[in-house]
């Protein structure tokens, strides 16, 4: 059985691959190789940031099924036997693993908040609404508008 800690650790090192950006494949355009690498960058910072509240989940147990759900879709799958993520690569891998990371990471959080609040029904958060304003109040702003819209 996978626990909270090896999916957090698989995630970390998988986020933290180098991207492996080709500049022939740009044909020599530094200004559109130098905007999807800052995307890149970004997505990392954005991924690594969702990632520290997943693994300071109170409840990990929730935050295990909340991340198994949420492997159900996406590009990305998790490899028991070699126990790390596996991503199917849809054009252009550099400009989209770390993407597809955040995707989880968001997909998780929101199924670990709409679980956890629905043990206290006069709490439930199923509304989406409800879900956004944690993510807000949790995540800040910035990836809240990005990642929960």
């Amino acid at each position: 059985m996978t626990t909270l800690d090896t999916y957090t650790a698989a995630l970390r090192a998988f986020i933290l691959q180098r991207p492996r950006f080709e500049l022939a494949n740009y044909g020599g355009c530094f200004r559109s190789y130098n905007t999807d690498y800052r995307q890149c960058l970004a997505d990392r910072d954005d991924a690594l940031e969702m990632l520290a509240h997943v693994s300071r989940a109170t409840d990990s147990a929730t935050m295990q099924a909340s991340i198994a759900d949420a492997l159900r879709s996406g590009r990305m799958e998790w490899n028991a036997e070699t126990a790390e993520f596996d991503y199917c690569t849809g054009q252009y891998f550099p400009t989209e693993y770390r993407n597809a990371a955040c995707q989880l990471l968001a997909r998780a959080l929101w199924a670990y908040w709409r679980d956890a609040s629905a043990a206290n029904w006069r709490e439930a958060m199923s509304n989406a609404d409800n879900i956004r304003r944690t993510a807000r109040n949790t995540l800040g702003k910035r990836l809240a508008r990005r990642w929960f819209n």
